[in-house]
């Protein structure tokens, strides 16, 4: 046998093999279900036929409950069009051979199970209004411009159809979205493709996007979108922009999400709604004639800009056109909380002039987080805090610019987290760590044998503080200890001013002369305890203690609070644990957040390369 001889049947063979493979991917088994007339409701069990045996013809009409077959079938064949006239889960695969369309009708929810069961390939989608689609596994478009999702009008008892994408979805199609429907991508939720996102049938769509990466997780063109789509960020937590589509008229920051932009952007209106947190990173947000940046009672804005923000229109077209918010009108909340982290000309940022409503020259917080001082507008006599400040802010009413009213409460001392351990010979070493520092004078540690502050002694001398709106770190070693047993301890933060405040208690089990070999002691309470070394290079090992087993999450953030790194640890037991991490990241300063239990604290890390 010649080679060439060999090749072409080689070839043969390497051909029916994957035949045989596409046969077998599509083959039927016992239960899989298959239309039997157009449409097939999912209401209607006789609309169905179900594989009863091994044969090419062992079908028969389904009977029974037509919502626990779908349910429990590997393989659903769409030889006719759906219609999902009564709501069901379809756990395994939808294969749509003839590109038939599937039709979720009104106040019918249609549920793709989740991946790798979870699959619905050649999608052609029409969600009627108040019909709802819900794809937990993988959607996936096989030929150019089809795989079409149309979410259709509202109508006068109804809101537009709804498509929420939970898992992965490909478009070689369009998304088009009708008035008053709804696109919804979670936070696992990606849509991609060669598609586009196409809306030309008037204002009251929405998207909503939980994922943190933000628009990223949606890599379509929405370039035929007209420009009133409205988008809502959602994320449960920290969240960032991504490339905002010029078409989007308006932005939503919901409650508990902390946005992050990641790029200026221009648009019709931009509310952070209560609860939220908005970080503008040197961004601007600006818009033309008749534009609304609205920051609700309870939201909190975080202001990178050298010039901060203004409520004053200025220069060309009579807008704001100074600061990280520039549009038509601007509207700040006498409830909200304010955040400048940002530096100007002398290393000092500048507050801005800002109207805030009802109450004017009031803020429920504001903090300097930079090392210099914040210039606070010159209308700001006095500004009124009816929360806290903190930060290196003017209180001093004799210089010509703004000053805080005295008579506001400061906040000395931001705590990240205070811990005791039993060094497991003779004494217990704590260690705390604080955000934010402003006028403080130091540090008192007391100590009791019950859980009552007011029947504790203090045990140091000053630790004198750092002050630095950057935090900093302490350590302090009790080795007068005379007996065995729990000790509680506190720490005692004290203003220049004399002001005091309490932190704790934090605790440790102490077994005195047990000898080098006694275990230490362990942190008493859920958190990140220390990672060391630090700085490093190239790993560390992360301490963290559980009270009871649970997962644990880390988050890495770089100082402009962009998140570059996060994993998940599942079913951590309880106790001590440690974790080496080696970052593929720079050189640099970072923030890696714990989350355990509901609970969770932050420590800064540094990496050296």
């Amino acid at each position: 046998m010649n080679r060439c001889t060999f090749n072409v049947k080689k070839g043969i063979i390497v051909a029916w093999i994957l035949l045989l493979s596409v046969w077998w991917a599509h083959a039927q088994n016992v239960g899989d279900l298959r239309t039997n007339r157009s449409p097939a409701r999912t209401g209607t069990v006789g609309d169905w036929q179900i594989r009863t045996g091994p044969g090419s013809d062992d079908w028969a009409t389904a009977t029974g409950n037509i919502t626990a077959l779908l349910a429990a079938a590997g393989k659903i064949t769409m030889n006719h069009a759906i219609l999902a006239d009564l709501s069901c889960v379809v756990n395994g695969e939808i294969v749509n051979p003839n590109s038939s369309t599937m039709t979720v009708a009104t106040t019918a929810v249609f549920t793709l199970g989740p991946s790798p069961n979870g699959k619905f390939s050649n999608y052609s989608l029409v969600v009627n209004p108040g019909g709802r689609f819900i794809n937990n596994g993988t959607m996936t478009s096989a030929t150019h411009n089809k795989g079409d999702i149309t979410l259709e009008d509202s109508t006068t008892s109804q809101p537009g159809g709804i498509f929420e994408n939970q898992g992965s979805l490909t478009m070689n199609g369009k998304i088009d979205l009708g008035e008053g429907s709804k696109l919804i991508v979670g936070a696992a939720g990606t849509i991609g493709g060669s598609g586009r996102i196409h809306k030309d049938k008037g204002a009251g769509s929405e998207i909503q996007i939980a994922n943190p990466i933000g628009f990223e997780a949606i890599n379509l063109n929405c370039q035929n979108c007209n420009d009133n789509v409205s988008v809502v960020f959602n994320g449960d937590g920290d969240q960032v922009t991504g490339t905002v589509p010029p078409a989007v008229a308006h932005v939503t920051v919901a409650d508990g999400t902390n946005l992050t932009l990641t790029n200026s952007v221009n648009l019709n209106t931009f509310t952070v709604k209560n609860g939220a947190t908005l970080k503008t990173n040197n961004k601007v947000i600006s818009g033309g004639y008749g534009s609304q940046f609205t920051l609700e009672e309870g939201a909190t804005i975080v202001i990178s800009n050298a010039d901060g923000i203004s409520s004053f229109p200025e220069g060309p077209g009579n807008i704001i056109n100074t600061g990280a918010v520039q549009m038509d009108n601007a509207s700040y909340s006498s409830k909200a909380n304010y955040v400048f982290n940002g530096t100007g000309p002398g290393g000092r940022q500048n507050s801005g002039n800002f109207i805030t409503y009802p109450d004017e020259n009031t803020v429920n917080s504001i903090t300097n987080l930079s090392d210099g001082m914040l210039n606070l507008g010159n209308r700001f006599r006095p500004l009124n805090v009816t929360g806290t400040y903190s930060g290196n802010l003017n209180t001093d009413p004799d210089i010509p610019e703004g000053y805080i009213n005295d008579d506001s409460p400061s906040l000395p001392v931001t705590m990240s987290y205070f811990n005791a351990f039993f060094n497991g010979f003779d004494s217990v070493v704590l260690q705390w760590e604080t955000q934010t520092e402003t006028n403080n004078l130091g540090f008192y540690v007391l100590r009791s044998t019950e859980p009552d502050a007011t029947k504790a002694s203090k045990i140091s001398a000053l630790v004198p503080a750092v002050n630095s709106s950057q935090g900093a770190a302490y350590c302090y070693e009790d080795n007068s200890l005379d007996d065995d047993g729990i000790y509680y301890y506190w720490l005692q933060d004290v203003s220049f001013s004399g002001a005091i405040e309490l932190h704790g208690p934090t605790m440790a089990q102490v077994t005195l002369l047990a000898g080098s070999s006694q275990t230490p002691d362990i942190p008493l309470k859920t958190g990140l305890v220390r990672n060391f070394p630090n700085p490093f290079n190239p790993s560390t090992q992360l301490e963290y203690y559980l009270e009871k087993g649970s997962d644990v999450g880390f988050k890495v953030y770089n100082l402009k609070g962009q998140l570059v790194d996060q994993f998940t640890l599942r079913n951590q037991a309880s106790g001590l644990h440690r974790y080496t991490w080696e970052p593929q990241l720079g050189s640099g300063t970072y923030l890696i957040k714990f989350s355990a239990e509901g609970k969770s604290n932050a420590r800064k890390v540094i990496l050296t390369k």
